[in-house]
């Protein structure tokens, strides 16, 4: 049985000269070799793609820093004045301005393209803010979006 598997190679290479059959060899181990190696550079280049995104990311997450910590020092001013320190309402506007301004040099500075998901979620970021201004600004008086019985209300 096996000879009928191997007579049709069997036979071809008899025909051909020395040259010609490490030529054929040659090339049906080459096969393999260019297979792994194909597969080989596609997973390194996923893994640049990957690096890249990365990189683009810690540089998003460098820039919002420091919104992060001003709307944390805005939180801290805005307890104060609740808790009587009228004098922190100027230094509250003062840190209402910081932020804005924060706000457009990260939106001017935004990769939307490369990183849409993350884009979506300092959409919802920001407008949580502008709800959270918005509602100190009304009345003086902080009104949180959070439900009743979730931290933070």
């Amino acid at each position: 049985m096996l000879d009928k598997v191997l007579n049709p190679f069997t036979y071809i290479m008899s025909r051909l000269k020395y040259g010609q059959k490490f030529a054929g060899i040659s090339l049906l181990f080459m096969i393999p070799a260019v297979i792994t190696l194909y597969l080989l550079i596609s997973d390194q280049l996923a893994e640049i793609r990957q690096v890249k995104a990365q990189q683009i990311g810690v540089e998003q997450v460098r820039d919002l820093m420091p919104f992060m910590l001003q709307v944390q020092q805005h939180r801290g001013l805005v307890n104060g004045y609740l808790n009587g320190n009228a004098d922190a309402k100027d230094r509250i506007d003062a840190k209402q301005q910081e932020i804005a301004q924060l706000i457009e040099n990260i939106e001017s500075g935004f990769r939307k393209d490369e990183l849409p998901g993350t884009y979506e979620a300092w959409v919802s970021v920001r407008n949580e803010w502008e709800a959270l201004y918005r509602s100190f600004e009304g009345g003086g008086e902080l009104r949180t979006p959070f439900p009743p019985g979730r931290p933070g209300a």
